[in-house]
């Protein structure tokens, strides 16, 4: 919501922004209750969790992962999660939520390690660039410092929902050195991916219920016009190429938050480019799933089956 000071009384004014700060202070509060909850969240499947890594010092408050071992004594393949919230929310303990748990133990029970990572958000003048840049960050840490020589760097696959899904698709597609700076570690090419409901194109408002809703996205990028060259470049759609990895989409047919035609505008894309790309929209649902008038087909186990072992096959390749 754009909000207009201009004629607010003092009075009136001074409400509204306790009103913000309370809000805000409201999200807060809640975001940690669901981390404190989430951290108690069992992951029968993992031998050990190095909680709480730092991949970044010079954000180590927000830039941080936590890596899920297999049962393994051999390196295992990786896959990275970044977690979804609209690039200003959320946190990746998120992978032991219901949604992505069974997904997390089929990875493991499979012997593919899973860091989820988190980022900077686009807040108080830090963008989605940077969102981007940190995931790019991450996954460079991971498969360059390759922690304590656990992982097979030579295989990694992602997974992302929502605005995680986006970032996703970002580190998979574009160039890391576009974000990343001369000096600093590369990240190892992606193998495959797996998006769930994940926006792709920013330059047009025919993706989008409403050019006002465009228009509001796109200002966490720092931008204000669809021609600014930072939408194009934070655009997935715009990095795909026939060297893409394989892409499975995930997307719901009544989600109002991404709209399907976001996945059918990188579907479209991927056939004229010749990139690896396959569809599967799931009847009735919405955002995160949600029944839309009816069941929603397939279902969530279908979904956390598909994408298990779509990442799994992925990292084996």
């Amino acid at each position: 919501m754009i909000c207009s000071f201009a004629h607010k009384p003092v009075a009136v004014l001074s409400l509204w922004l306790l009103s913000s700060v309370a809000a805000a202070a409201a999200d807060a509060a809640a975001l940690q209750a669901t981390m404190e909850r989430l951290r108690k969240v069992e992951v029968p499947s993992a031998q050990r969790i190095l909680m709480d890594q730092v991949y970044d010092s010079a954000h180590p408050e927000h830039c941080r992962f936590d890596l899920y071992l297999p049962k393994t004594e051999k390196p295992s393949p990786l896959v990275v999660y970044f977690h979804g919230g609209g690039w200003t929310y959320g946190t990746r303990l998120g992978i032991r939520s219901p949604l992505f748990l069974p997904v997390l133990e089929q990875l493991l029970v499979n012997g593919v390690a899973v860091a989820a990572v988190e980022y900077r958000f686009a807040v108080d003048g830090t963008t989605v660039r940077d969102c981007t840049r940190d995931c790019f960050a991450a996954v460079a840490f991971l498969t360059a410092k390759n922690p304590q020589g656990l992982l097979r760097t030579d295989r990694i696959a992602v997974l992302g929902d929502s605005a995680g899904g986006h970032l996703g698709l970002m580190v998979a597609l574009a160039d890391p050195a576009l974000f990343l700076s001369a000096g600093d570690p590369k990240p190892a090419r992606v193998s495959g991916l797996v998006v769930w409901y994940a926006a792709s194109d920013f330059t047009s408002a025919a993706g989008w219920s409403d050019e006002r809703r465009l228009t509001n996205l796109i200002a966490r990028f720092g931008a204000t016009r669809v021609d600014d060259p930072v939408v194009t470049l934070l655009s997935p759609v715009t990095h795909l190429k026939p060297t893409s990895p394989p892409i499975l989409s995930l997307q719901g047919d009544s989600d109002t938050s991404v709209l399907l035609r976001q996945a059918k505008i990188l579907e479209k894309r991927a056939a004229e480019v010749g990139a690896p790309f396959r569809l599967r929209v799931v009847r009735n649902a919405g955002h995160n799933w949600r029944e839309a008038g009816d069941t929603i087909d397939p279902g969530k186990e279908e979904i956390q089956r598909l994408t298990a072992q779509t990442l799994i096959d992925a990292v084996r390749r």
